[in-house]
């Protein structure tokens, strides 16, 4: 048996985390991006797959993983809590049950699937391009491709670790929905409320990020 296998199952008692927006930026028929269980369809992210219909959740197994795949992105200017408080919410979720069984998802950086499905160093530490992106370019053609790929096989969606972790430790999974929009029946929603101070504070420390600490006494809930 392969230690380390190409698919491997996510099981529903396996925490999993997501920052999403407090408020959404538009509305849309079957629900709104302000969604703690959301599945993109607008290709605005890593694994979010090509063409119209489908759609991607990207989630983490721990907070703070969820909370740099938002917020590394903005520290050049540090962590401003007000500011998070403000513009995100998080979600604890795990993965349901489809069929009575659990997900089966692509370990991409399982060493059982370099060479295969397109898998290569590229792929796995592929990195979007600076900010700001030129229009009409893709920020991740070759993770888009892997996603259609896995897609097309009728998996639950990709196992991956974080580009955003400098120490390449923290897991991630982008969970693939037939339609986008909110879909309660891939994700449950086990609670969700106002990002918590300690995971900002611990970002801080961890990375060295300055932080901007909260002008009220109590964040919003």
């Amino acid at each position: 048996m392969t230690e380390n296998p190409p698919e491997c199952p996510l099981e529903p008692s396996t925490e999993l985390f997501r920052l999403y927006p407090r408020y959404a930026p538009k509305p849309a028929p079957d629900g709104t991006p302000g969604c703690p269980a959301w599945f993109c369809g607008d290709i605005d992210h890593r694994f979010d797959l090509p063409g119209v219909g489908p759609g991607t959740c990207h989630v983490a197994e721990t907070l703070l993983g969820a909370f740099i795949e938002v917020y590394i992105r903005i520290w050049g200017k540090g962590i401003d809590v007000d500011e998070v408080h403000s513009e995100r919410r998080m979600a604890q979720l795990s993965a349901a049950r489809q069929d009575g069984q659990a997900p089966l998802f692509v370990d991409l950086n399982s060493e059982a699937n370099h060479g295969k499905r397109g898998v290569d160093a590229r792929l796995i530490d592929e990195l979007e391009p600076p900010y700001p992106i030129p229009k009409g370019v893709d920020p991740y053609p070759r993770s888009r491709a892997f996603a259609q790929t896995v897609y097309e096989e009728r998996l639950a969606g990709i196992k991956y670790i974080s580009t955003r972790d400098p120490g390449r430790k923290r897991v991630n999974y982008a969970f693939f929905g037939r339609a986008s929009g909110e879909n309660r029946g891939i994700l449950d929603v086990a609670s969700e409320g106002a990002v918590p101070l300690w995971v900002m504070y611990e970002a801080s420390n961890r990375f060295r990020i300055p932080l901007k600490p909260s002008s009220a006494q109590y964040p919003l809930t």
